[in-house]
């Protein structure tokens, strides 16, 4: 088990290494117009947030949260 400040080390790691892909990245997305790559990034980060999400909760809380549907609606329908 890790502690937290090996854990902080980790997270510095991969916010670095993200900022050392960032000019890769717009590099390669440099053909593609502004408002085509936000687009695509707000469509690709529902589905992947909706995997990231279901992966890490338990199935107690899922029950709850079924349960309460009218807050689901609430919360999702105005993104629809």
């Amino acid at each position: 088990m890790l502690g937290k400040t090996h854990l902080g080390g980790l997270y510095a790691l991969a916010a670095m290494g993200i900022w050392g892909i960032a000019p890769v990245y717009f590099v390669l997305v440099g053909f593609a117009q502004p408002m085509e790559v936000l687009a695509h990034r707000v469509f690709w980060s529902v589905p992947i947030l909706c995997l990231i999400i279901f992966s890490f909760i338990d199935a107690e809380t899922l029950e709850i949260v079924e349960k309460k549907t009218s807050i689901i609606k609430n919360f999702f329908i105005p993104f629809l």
